[in-house]
């Protein structure tokens, strides 16, 4: 909501200093992600995959699991380097076969 009220940068801030607070909530570590990934945020490529080991690792929902690949594939396209988009191409196959709104 912070978010789409132009307080994105203080959204961040709060997602952070959660994610710092609960490290393992997979949940959280991909909103902060997103965020940073729509904010132009450098750290969105790390934070996603963070957010992409911690989802595969666990049996959480699908769906999340798809989000955090998907969102990944964006932040690793974003950068434009030869391996990267390879593996974003990867992410967004695997990505839209766990989310179920996008099958």
């Amino acid at each position: 909501a912070m978010q789409q009220t132009g307080l994105a940068k203080d959204a961040e801030v709060e997602l952070r200093d959660l994610h710092r607070r609960s490290p393992q909530d997979s949940e959280v570590c991909v909103l902060l992600g997103y965020l940073q990934l729509c904010l132009g945020n450098s750290s969105a490529t790390t934070t996603l995959q963070d957010a992409v080991a911690q989802t595969s690792s666990r049996a959480l929902r699908k769906s999340l699991a798809g989000m955090a690949k998907i969102y990944l594939a964006l932040a690793l396209d974003s950068q434009e380097l030869g391996d990267s988009q390879v593996r974003a191409e990867q992410l967004v196959r695997e990505g839209l076969g766990l989310h179920r709104n996008l099958q």
